[in-house]
């Protein structure tokens, strides 16, 4: 197995919702098979939690892992306790044997991967450090967590695959649109897209004019910023040149 988070790909429309996002995160499973799964799973539940019970997240999440072949191992929080998120990853740090995934549903409803270092969240397609999710504002260490707890492989699922049709429509648009502006895209190690940008769309600093993306949707989404970007750039510059030809404005 590899030892690294995967990435969340983005096979549906809609918001990324954060449970569904480290599920996808920890198992590799595309994000329409996660959400069919944890129906399943919520439908499976409701029916033993009674007419007005709720199925709580915990409960949902931990069957879903279990249908894609996921053992829970070591408990971090729970009912009973509930740290803060720095200290629930303190623990995890010290604990003994191979580094195992860490799942962690904070009180507020967001949710998280960790495998080592390596955190992910909704906010990101890729796997990213702990530290850059921190930085960016994206991980806050010192929420409360409702549930944490590592997984083991237990049983080999296959990965599903993923709506490609989807996927399409969100790769299609940003490839004409990079044609269109001569951005030049290079497929990497799928879901990973290597962005070349022109002079014109970056601001000189080192690196502004190559950027790796992950997943189609991010494509669409980088490509089309940094079209707007220019295009803003542009009908500025021509505001500004019409006013100098018009010279300075009578009083």
């Amino acid at each position: 197995m590899a030892r690294t988070l995967s990435p969340i790909v983005r096979d549906r429309a809609g918001p990324v919702r954060p449970i569904p996002a480290a599920i996808a995160a920890i198992t590799g499973q595309p994000l329409t098979e996660v959400a069919r799964v944890i129906w399943q799973c919520m439908d499976a539940l409701a029916g033993l939690a009674g007419i007005h019970g709720e199925v709580a997240p915990e409960d949902l999440c931990h069957a879903a892992l279990l249908r894609f072949g996921y053992a829970p191992h070591r408990l971090y929080a729970d009912v009973r306790r509930r740290p803060v998120l720095a200290e629930v990853l303190r623990a995890y740090a010290r604990s003994p044997g191979p580094c195992e995934r860490l799942f962690a549903i904070c009180e507020s409803g967001e949710a998280f991967a960790f495998l080592g270092s390596q955190a992910a969240a909704w906010t990101h397609s890729a796997p990213a450090s702990l530290g850059v999710l921190v930085r960016e504002g994206h991980l806050d260490l010192d929420m409360r967590v409702r549930f944490a707890f590592t997984v083991k492989v237990h049983r080999p699922v296959p990965i599903a695959s993923p709506d490609h049709q989807f996927l399409e429509t969100m790769a299609i648009p940003a490839l004409a649109l990079a044609e269109a502006y001569n951005i030049e895209v290079l497929p990497m190690d799928w879901p990973y897209w290597n962005l070349s940008f022109p002079g014109e769309m970056t601001d000189g600093a080192p690196g502004s004019g190559a950027t790796l993306v992950c997943g189609e949707h991010e494509l669409l989404r980088v490509v089309n910023d940094r079209v707007r970007l220019l295009r803003f750039s542009d009908e500025t510059f021509e505001a500004m040149v019409a006013r100098l030809r018009r010279g300075p404005s009578q009083p």
